[in-house]
């Protein structure tokens, strides 16, 4: 299966387009991880905190916010981040992974 970030963040834009009244935080999440994928860490960021703001208990924002983070070498905020994840969902093995790899 091919995988096509660039596509992707083209149709999540469309998606978010068409129901600005309505926001869906599953698009700007999952924009945010095509974002990921592109090494587009500020992208990825900001995707994420739009979703954080629509659903602040979905737990993916968090955990591709810190992935991002990670990679920009900021630790402390990448570990804040993971952390908050881990307090909605503690049994959650990748963010725990995650956690231990910071």
């Amino acid at each position: 299966m091919a995988k096509n970030f660039e596509e992707a963040v083209k149709c999540y834009t469309v998606a978010i387009e068409i129901t600005l009244e309505t926001p869906n935080h599953v698009y700007f999440a999952n924009r945010a991880n095509a974002q990921l994928e592109l090494h587009h860490y500020e992208e990825c960021i900001s995707d994420c905190n739009s979703a954080i703001d629509i659903e602040p208990s979905y737990t993916k924002s968090y955990y591709r916010k810190a992935k991002a983070l990670y990679y920009q070498q900021k630790l402390e905020e990448s570990m804040a981040t993971i952390d908050v994840a881990l307090g909605f969902e503690p049994d959650n093995q990748d963010i725990m992974n995650f956690r231990e790899s910071i």
